[in-house]
């Protein structure tokens, strides 16, 4: 018996049913592979606007440029400058000062052995000694003292009645009682006679 042309086999059938089973499996898959590659192009550009956002709030912001401005060092030294005291000035010298075992007055102008009157110093063969309200000490360090150099030597290392062995090339600092700061250059030590030859200078110093 002859088959009707509009009828369908079994095995038609089935084929039909596994090419449309296909059709919406590769529909399936590339819907679904559509979807994730916008899903990670939404997260990459999440990611992007969120460390651009990061690193700009992380820069510190720029510094400010104030040409008046000074740096607190500078205004340190300023504030020390204007607090500094007045210069010392030279009282006397410097001269050729000769130092006796009678007394010598360094407070006086001229400095000098003056009678009757008992003076800053004295000296013994090969030393030097302070009278009452008198520090002397020496200057051990290289190069010549300033006057402020030689006050704070007498404050923080002389004692009161101290006296100091020279010679020759020796430097002595000595702080009177009445104020003047004397910085003694020993030139010679005659002991037989007990004087000593300096070339010596005087300075008055606001406040000492």
């Amino acid at each position: 018996m002859a088959e009707s042309s509009g009828a369908t086999s079994p095995n038609q059938k089935k084929t039909k049913d596994e090419n449309s089973s296909r059709s919406k499996l590769r529909d399936f898959v590339t819907s679904t592979a559509g979807l994730v590659t916008g899903l990670a192009t939404i997260v990459t550009a999440t990611a992007t606007i969120v460390g651009v956002l990061w690193h700009g709030s992380s820069q510190a912001p720029p510094e400010k440029s104030h040409s008046g401005a000074q740096s607190p060092s500078s205004q340190a030294t300023d504030s020390a400058v204007h607090a500094a005291p007045e210069k010392a000035r030279v009282q006397w010298g410097p001269g050729d000062l000769l130092l006796t075992n009678n007394g010598t007055s360094l407070s006086t102008v001229p400095p000098g052995n003056i009678q009757g009157f008992i003076g800053d110093v004295y000296t013994g063969y090969s030393t030097v000694s302070p009278f009452a309200g008198t520090t002397l000490v020496l200057w051990t360090d290289n190069g010549q003292p300033t006057a402020q150099q030689c006050q704070y030597l007498a404050t923080t290392q002389g004692n009161p009645g101290q006296t100091v062995n020279v010679v020759p090339g020796s430097v002595v600092c000595a702080v009177t009682a009445e104020g003047p700061i004397a910085i003694i250059h020993v030139i010679s030590v005659d002991m037989a006679n007990a004087t000593i030859e300096t070339r010596t200078t005087v300075w008055d110093l606001p406040g000492s």
